[in-house]
C-alpha cells in the first residue's frame, strides 16, 4: 500500500460538513486559513511519538494526503454556490505541505506524553486532524495488544491471522507488530503447533502454504474465517 492509498483511506473519514466549513473558512477568512498553526498529539500510553513505528504510519498518511473526490458531491448539503470557485479548486488540490516532529519523554503537567507536533497552514489542519487523530488512537489499541504478547511471546511462538475484513487494518497491525519484534506476521513460518508453512496477506484473503496437518481439530483452527486453498495431492 503506498502513501497514496494510505492517505485516501483515511481521507475518506473526513466529514463532508467539516470540508464545506474549511471551504467556507478559506472564502471569508483566507488570512487565518493561510495562517500556520500547530498541533499537539498527546498520549497517555506512549511516551515517545518513536513508538509502535508511528513516524511511519503518520508520515505515511501525511505525504499521501488529499480529499477524496467524492466527497465534493456532498457540500453543496452545507454550503452553497461554491462549485468551480477558486477556494473549491484548491481543496480538490489540497495537500500537506507542512512538518512533523516525533518527541521523546515530554511530560505533561497532566500526566500524558506529548509525542507529536504537527504545524502547517490552518486550512491543513482542518482537514487532517480527525484522521490523524484516528489512526493514532487505531495504533494505540493495537500497541497494546502486541506490547501484552510480547511479554510472553516471541516472534517464533506466534502464529497470526488477521481476520478483520479491512485489509487496512491489517496493514496498520503488521507494522504495529514489527515494532515489537514480530517482524514476520505477513510471512509466518513457524505456529505453536509446530507446523511449518507461510502467510500472505494479501488484500482481504489471507492463503496458507506448505504442508497442511490433517488433525481434524488442528485444520478448523487455521481455517476459521479464512480462505484456504488446499492442494489435494500435497503430501
Amino acid at each position: 500500500m503506498n502513501s497514496r492509498q494510505f492517505g485516501y483511506i483515511l481521507s475518506s473519514w473526513i466529514s463532508p460538513s467539516v470540508l464545506a466549513e474549511a471551504i467556507r473558512k478559506t472564502i471569508e477568512r483566507p488570512d487565518i486559513m493561510n495562517s500556520v498553526v500547530d498541533l499537539d498529539i498527546n498520549s497517555r500510553y506512549f511516551n515517545s511519538g518513536q513508538s509502535a513505528n508511528l513516524p511511519f504510519l503518520v508520515t505515511l498518511f501525511l505525504e499521501g494526503f488529499h480529499v477524496p473526490i467524492e466527497l465534493f458531491k456532498f457540500v453543496p448539503m452545507y454550503l452553497k454556490n461554491i462549485a468551480d470557485t477558486p477556494e473549491e479548486t484548491e481543496m480538490k488540490n489540497i495537500h500537506f505541505t507542512g512538518t512533523i516532529d516525533y518527541l521523546d519523554n515530554v511530560l505533561n503537567i497532566d500526566g500524558t506524553y506529548h509525542i507529536i507536533r504537527v504545524t502547517c497552514p490552518a486550512k491543513e489542519m482542518q482537514l487532517i486532524r480527525y484522521p490523524l487523530i484516528m489512526l493514532i488512537d487505531a495504533v494505540t489499541n493495537l500497541a497494546k495488544y502486541w506490547s501484552n504478547l510480547k511479554i510472553t511471546h516471541s516472534k517464533n511462538t506466534v502464529h497470526h491471522q488477521h481476520l478483520s475484513e479491512w485489509a487496512f487494518l491489517s496493514f496498520i497491525d503488521i507494522y504495529v507488530a514489527k515494532a515489537y519484534g514480530f517482524d514476520g506476521i505477513a510471512d509466518l513460518r513457524v505456529s505453536p503447533l509446530g507446523m511449518d508453512y507461510a502467510l500472505d496477506v494479501q488484500q482481504r484473503e489471507i492463503s496458507c502454504q506448505g504442508k497442511i496437518p490433517v488433525e481434524s481439530n488442528i485444520l478448523s483452527s487455521l481455517i476459521f474465517n479464512a480462505q484456504i486453498m488446499i492442494n489435494k495431492n500435497q503430501s
